[in-house]
């Protein structure tokens, strides 16, 4: 005689429990991991504008720029041949790359030392449009302004145009991330 086998009612349950209880407590662990992975896509993606837009300026012999959309960082950048050298866009300059910004979840400040544009001469150096030296650190954070979890990375622009990532929570001008 053929005996069936299957799962009863109770032990169904007590998986399907299980099962939930485990789901509730990873949750925050991979939303955390989700966001760190945003942060860590959008700063790369800003630092490779910075290394493309320096590599052009070389590799073209004129002025390129890094511009934030609107003046803000968060609502992406630009990438343009500023052949009137003044800092802006203007009509008949080449557009060369233009970027969304790193999405809602996260922040993106500049400090005073970078602003809202940087600006790549022919020989891979930033110089504002007045010919002063410019140099600083771009923020981007994911988390609530009072969260006490609040996370980020910054690119930083030394004084011969090189970005690079920081590996230390960077701080702005007003002290925030």
């Amino acid at each position: 005689m053929r005996r069936e086998r299957g799962v009863s009612l109770p032990g169904l349950m007590l998986t399907l429990t299980l099962a939930a209880i485990l789901t509730t407590l990873a949750a925050p662990v991979f939303s955390g991991i989700a966001a760190d992975a945003r942060l860590q896509s959008g700063t790369e993606r800003l630092y490779m504008a910075f290394w493309y837009a320096r590599s052009e300026a070389i590799m073209r012999g004129r002025t390129v720029v890094v511009a934030a959309r609107d003046g803000d960082w968060g609502s992406g950048w630009q990438i343009f041949v500023d052949a009137s050298r003044d800092g802006h866009r203007q009509r008949g300059e080449d557009l060369l790359r233009r970027s969304e910004g790193p999405g809602p979840t996260l922040s993106v400040q500049a400090n005073a030392g970078i602003g809202t544009a940087v600006h790549y001469r022919a020989d891979g150096r930033t110089r504002r449009p007045s010919g002063s030296l410019q140099m600083g650190t771009v923020v981007l954070c994911h988390g609530a302004a009072d969260d006490a979890d609040r996370r980020g990375q910054g690119v930083i622009i030394n004084a011969a145009g090189r970005p690079r990532i920081t590996g230390d929570p960077p701080r702005m001008d007003d002290g925030r991330c």
